[in-house]
């Protein structure tokens, strides 16, 4: 068996990747395996005139991870997916059509398989979803391949949290067999817990002192958010009406989220009707310039009484004026610098794979973990990693650096491998009942000494004019 990458589009995003899995032992086929097809991935020219696509993972349905999927599947390949993404993925294709360039997508949802266990997709060969919490449904992959007997796993992480979201499972750190190589993006952000829990602050105390509030977001953020809205209010015994509108809506319905307090209405033609005094509206997108949003916004923009709250992922300029009370949040959710080196340390895989992040962003990664080898998504050359039962060196490093590497763990030597473990211990992607809200990075103790003991004190809540950071 040989395995090599190949970072599929590194002049854009970097966290699509091309695994080949060559096997001599069955008629010397290729797998050709895709995970996420962002912006700029071109499959024709990534695989060779005698190379077929073998399958795609598509890791979440945010639109950097799909943006060309459309173009790039081929050769009747299956596109696996956890199962929540799977369920939602025909509604995201047909609101992503309306704004962007995604492509005919009838043809991967016809070739879309939910994916709950381990399956097979080549000889020797079989992947399986795990949790990765950065948004409702987001899934790493797990891919065993079996070579002399022994099975050998990479991890591919796709964007990842530790903490859950929403009700879904964080990624997890503990496996019952050996991670040999992990592939993992790189992205990090610091603060998401305190930016969530700000506005989740501002948005409540806006409704409690009876103010229509939008909260404008894109689509599983907005589903995420209401979700995880609803139950805080449940927690403090805040009775505050929310309403998920548009995209949102489908979103949440997709997901079968159920939670106290919330109505979803995919579909309206009175935007009046979805706003009132003390309640909260969700839609999307983050900015309200268009869609549901903008029908909405258009309804509160000259009300001084009503809120906008506008929760942006950093690539656009959120409304900073209007006649209603406007705020903005940049809530990206993505791990923090020491999250990823915790888990590096939790997995010591052979090899680490970054990538995922601007240059400089991935720089500080180079030679970052003493005990394996660091590659980073640089270019489009192919990289081996594991040749003819033996786990590879970068040819850019030296034989006495190799070796250092090599002999602070016996496993670098190509031992590694096992006969099974139980997986049975590693959560699917699969919702909990309700979320856990602290573990999701809320900090719920500041929210309750603010609201709940402002009800105890018979204060009430604050103006309608406070809204400051918890």
């Amino acid at each position: 068996m040989r395995v090599s990458y190949q970072v599929a589009n590194p002049k854009h995003g970097s966290e699509s990747y091309l695994l080949r899995f060559e096997d001599d032992g069955v008629g010397g086929q290729t797998a050709c395996v895709l995970f996420d097809s962002g912006t700029g991935v071109d499959v024709e020219a990534l695989l060779g005139d005698d190379e077929y696509l073998t399958a795609v993972f598509l890791t979440h349905a945010h639109l950097d991870h799909y943006a060309t999927l459309t173009e790039t599947l081929r050769d009747g390949a299956p596109v696996y997916a956890s199962r929540p993404t799977a369920e939602m993925l025909g509604n995201v294709f047909s609101e992503g059509e309306k704004h962007y360039d995604v492509g005919d997508h009838d043809d991967v949802l016809d070739a879309l398989t939910p994916l709950d266990d381990w399956e097979s997709f080549a000889p020797n060969l079989e992947a399986r979803p795990v949790p990765a919490g950065h948004a409702p449904g987001a899934a790493g992959f797990v891919v065993c391949f079996v070579d002399g007997g022994q099975r050998n796993h990479v991890l591919v992480t796709g964007d990842f949290t530790k903490r859950g979201i929403a009700g879904y499972p964080g990624l997890p750190t503990t496996y019952p067999e050996d991670v040999d190589v992990l592939v993992v993006n790189g992205s990090t952000t610091d603060g998401y817990g305190e930016t969530l829990t700000d506005a989740l602050a501002t948005t409540l105390q806006r409704a409690e002192s009876g103010s229509s509030v939008l909260v404008t977001a894109s689509g599983l953020t907005g589903a995420a958010f209401g979700y995880q809205f609803a139950h805080l209010c449940d927690h403090l015994d805040a009775r505050v009406p929310v309403t998920l509108a548009g995209q949102v809506a489908k979103l949440y319905d997709d997901l079968d989220y159920a939670a106290p307090t919330v109505e979803a209405v995919p579909v309206f033609d009175d935007p009046a009707a979805l706003l009132e005094r003390g309640g909260v509206t969700v839609a999307g997108p983050e900015i309200p310039v268009e869609g549901s949003a903008r029908h909405l916004f258009d309804e509160i923009e000259g009300d001084a009484a009503a809120t906008l709250v506008q929760l942006v992922g950093g690539a656009t300029d959120p409304v900073e004026s209007a006649g209603c009370t406007v705020y903005d949040y940049e809530l990206v959710n993505h791990p923090g610098v020491s999250v990823v080196d915790d888990l590096v340390a939790d997995l010591d895989p052979i090899h680490v794979v970054v990538g995922h992040g601007t240059r400089r962003s991935l720089e500080r990664y180079r030679g970052r973990y003493d005990d394996g080898f660091v590659w980073l998504s640089e270019g489009t050359d192919e990289h081996v990693l594991y040749d003819d039962g033996r786990w590879t060196a970068p040819p850019w490093l030296n034989q006495s650096a190799v070796k250092a590497i090599r002999a602070q763990d016996w496993r670098h030597n190509g031992a590694r491998g096992s006969a099974g473990g139980d997986w049975g211990s590693v959560p699917s992607v699969e919702r909990r009942d309700a979320p856990d809200l602290a573990a999701e990075g809320v900090a719920l103790d500041r929210l309750e000494e603010r609201f709940l003991r402002s009800r105890e004190s018979g204060r009430g809540s604050a103006s309608a004019g406070d809204a400051s950071p918890v």
